[in-house]
């Protein structure tokens, strides 16, 4: 608590003075308006958006992404062994990640974590609120009945091509307090779920497409990556806008 000053103690400005302190501080705050108004601007944004986000997710962090041809993207994730807060928390910070760069599912690796965790929002597109889905050290039980359909991938922006997968998987996983469960999925949510469960095993979606396809594909994303530096936080809010406006991921 501060120590309040008598009215001796109180310098008297004089009005000379005051004006003077009056435009440094108008000058000063004029020089500060425009990058403080784009940041709290941003900030509102995301507060606003962030509160449309299912309550598992309140409490994360944003975490950075992991871009093509990052390395970490073919490394195979490990299994968890420790289900504790620190797990929760990962959880957590992936699923507002996810949210706020537009995706609909997002595996560890991608944010530079080499675990097998999955997370994912399968809510059809008429549902009006969140599905928010957890998959930790998933398998693959059964899939069958392949389609096609367009894809996109925060870590690959703004590419997106036709991938086969199969329409219906059936999995076993568990959730980030340990407890086993198997479902099934299909369609759309069978999809998201493949296409991050490539991501655990060191693959993207340039693992799944032909070899002409993917040169091209990889030529693309190599012009990207040269002209958008694809690290901090302004290479991930230009990298996650580019693949929202597609079926970004």
């Amino acid at each position: 608590m501060e120590t309040q000053k008598t009215e001796a103690e109180t310098p008297k400005l004089s009005w000379l003075t005051r004006i003077a302190t009056l435009l440094g501080l108008a000058t000063k705050s004029h020089a500060m308006t425009a990058a403080e108004k784009r940041e709290a601007a941003a900030e509102e944004f995301e507060k606003a958006v962030r509160s449309t986000f299912p309550d598992e997710v309140q409490t994360g962090n944003v975490l950075p992404l992991v871009f093509w041809p990052n390395a970490l993207l073919k490394e195979r994730s490990v299994p968890v062994v420790r289900f504790d807060d620190d797990l929760h928390q990962l959880v957590q910070s992936m699923g507002l990640t996810m949210y706020l760069c537009g995706g609909v599912g997002l595996s560890a690796i991608q944010v530079g974590v080499p675990l097998r965790v999955i997370v994912a929002d399968v809510r059809t597109l008429d549902a009006k609120e969140a599905k928010f889905l957890v998959f930790v050290n998933p398998v693959i039980l059964s899939a069958d009945t392949p389609a096609r359909l367009v894809e996109g991938c925060l870590s690959l922006p703004n590419l997106r091509e036709t991938i086969e997968r199969a329409h219906r998987v059936t999995v076993q996983a568990q959730h980030y307090t340990g407890i086993q469960f198997t479902t099934t999925l299909g369609g759309w949510a069978a999809r998201v779920f493949l296409h991050e469960y490539d991501h655990l095993e060191g693959l993207t979606m340039l693992d799944e497409l032909p070899p002409m396809t993917r040169r091209f594909a990889e030529k693309r994303l190599m012009k990207l990556a040269k002209s958008v530096k694809l690290d901090g936080v302004n290479g991930q809010r230009k990298a996650a806008k580019r693949a929202a406006r597609g079926l970004g991921r």
